[in-house]
């Protein structure tokens, strides 16, 4: 028995009867066969189909383990970076002011000798405020630190600041 006939005689198609016109029914089982070949396609599509929905199973995301280990790495960085930062926040303080009392001193010196004052002579930062650099309101400048420039200061000593560590 050959493929065609072992198919034909697995979905019970005989052979076609030869009729009175002298066809012998050709077409009819050429028509046959390629139905069933789409059968046997589409049943082998469909188990293929329900074999790939077969549920995959993927983890995915972060271990504890591995999260635990980058908070530490990140509280690592930020103990070394914070006492840093402030350290250099208090620097950066610190040269501000030292640079307003080195124009603050400046300015009284040019005072002094274009007004004849004596070095016991006291002044106001209002007196020499033609002679320092204002902001950008016409403001005096001020200790970025929170301090304020010396009440009573006088033409021989020099400017300081109220905030403990800003001398010069």
């Amino acid at each position: 028995m050959g493929f065609l006939q072992l198919e034909r005689f697995a979905f019970g198609i005989h052979a076609a009867p030869k009729s009175e016109c002298g066809c012998s029914g050709q077409y009819v089982d050429d028509m046959h066969l390629y139905i069933i070949r789409l059968l046997l396609v589409h049943t082998a599509w469909k188990k293929a189909t329900v074999k790939m929905r077969a549920k995959v199973t993927r983890q995915s995301g972060f271990t504890l383990v591995e999260i635990m280990i980058v908070v530490a790495i990140i509280g690592l960085l930020a103990a070394i970076a914070v006492p840093n930062f402030v350290k250099a926040r208090t620097t950066s303080q610190t040269d501000a002011c030292y640079n307003n009392l080195r124009q603050i001193d400046g300015a009284a010196q040019t005072f002094g000798m274009e007004n004849n004052k004596q070095p016991i002579n006291s002044y106001t930062l209002s007196e020499i405020k033609v002679y320092l650099r204002l902001g950008p309101n016409g403001e005096l400048p001020a200790c970025p630190g929170g301090g304020s420039y010396g009440p009573g200061l006088t033409f021989g000593a020099p400017p300081f600041c109220t905030v403990h560590g800003h001398l010069p």
